[in-house]
């Protein structure tokens, strides 16, 4: 199973408002594609983590304004987390990019040092030291143009130094990691963030958990960091591609990396692309996973799958 969030063509080519559709992809049943309709969001991260005992499976879309969507058979619950995104009244800290399930609770990331848990009292902030002030400040009726000026030259400078954090994961909820902008990396204990040395100036999108002393972190232009809050990150790549890294996993013992160019295995250390992605034609290559003996990717309009021996590629009917 494989949970995807979609749009349709027409409205990343126009202004209209945003639609998103949730797939499910089944291998197991005949009908293999089911869907639900999530009109004016833009899902930017989806969550499908194993249940808990005796739990029903629930699958999670975070919309970029801090919606979250819960869905099962059960029904669907959607809850909204007030800081985030940019509503009516709210401080406005901006965009979130990433939800994931860590340990018991679930994590959202975002712009601005945004990063919070979801508790049983409902979402809180978990990012004292990392979150910044709001950036969207509306003139009053009575600013004079002096004044505006400096309000937009204000927000303009505070854009400038944002922490934008792309990636939230680690092996426990007492050692998480986020990445980010311009080489942003900190650490949580489970007490306080640490922010870490910064190792190299490209954008870091993407972490990987191999265990607590083996993390991997991928990024822009190429890079690739490998290491650990207690002994440091070191650059194992950089600059080797004029493409972006923008999702990492590990599957047999090799380290994959999903790019804007299609799919890479480290080599020795090495990035090196694969055959598959000019025999599909791969672009924007999103998401690269490991799960139960079986490696996935995801990239406009393909889903695919390896077991170690063959690749298959899996099309929704509606795009054929």
């Amino acid at each position: 199973m494989y949970y995807i969030a979609s749009s349709p063509d027409v409205w990343t080519e126009s202004e209209d408002a945003p639609y998103s559709v949730m797939f499910i992809y089944q291998d197991q049943t005949e009908e293999k594609w089911f869907y639900h309709e999530l009109p004016n969001w833009e899902v930017v991260s989806t969550c499908f983590p194993e249940p808990m005992v005796n739990e029903t499976r629930k699958a999670y879309a975070l919309n970029i304004d801090g919606e979250v969507e819960c869905y099962s058979r059960d029904g669907t619950i959607v809850e909204v987390i007030d800081d985030a995104g940019d509503k009516e009244g709210g401080p406005n800290h901006g965009p979130v990019n990433r939800i994931r399930k860590l340990g018991k609770h679930l994590y959202v990331c975002g712009h601005g040092g945004q990063v919070y848990r979801r508790m049983d009292a409902g979402w809180e902030h978990c990012d004292a030291g990392l979150l910044q002030a709001p950036t969207s400040v509306q003139p009053s009726s009575g600013t004079t143009e002096e004044e505006r000026q400096r309000m937009i030259q204000s927000m303009i400078d505070a854009m400038d130094n944002e922490i934008a954090l792309y990636d939230v994961n680690g092996p426990d909820e007492d050692d998480l990691y986020v990445v980010g902008s311009d080489g942003f990396i900190a650490h949580y204990d489970g007490r306080e963030w640490s922010r870490l040395d910064r190792v190299t100036g490209s954008h870091l999108n993407c972490i990987h958990v191999v265990s607590p002393s083996e993390l991997w972190i991928a990024g822009s232009a190429g890079t690739i960091l490998r290491g650990n809050a207690r002994e440091g990150f070191k650059v194992i790549a950089r600059k080797t591609s004029e493409w972006d890294f923008l999702s990492i996993t590990s599957y047999e013992g090799a380290v994959y990396l999903s790019a804007d160019d299609g799919i890479y295995s480290m080599r020795n250390l090495n990035p090196e692309r694969l055959d598959i992605s000019d025999q599909l034609n791969l672009r924007d290559v999103s998401d690269i996973e490991a799960r139960d003996g079986v490696l996935w990717a995801l990239s406009p309009k393909k889903l695919l799958r390896f077991d170690g021996n063959e690749w298959e590629c899996f099309e929704h009917p509606n795009n054929r």
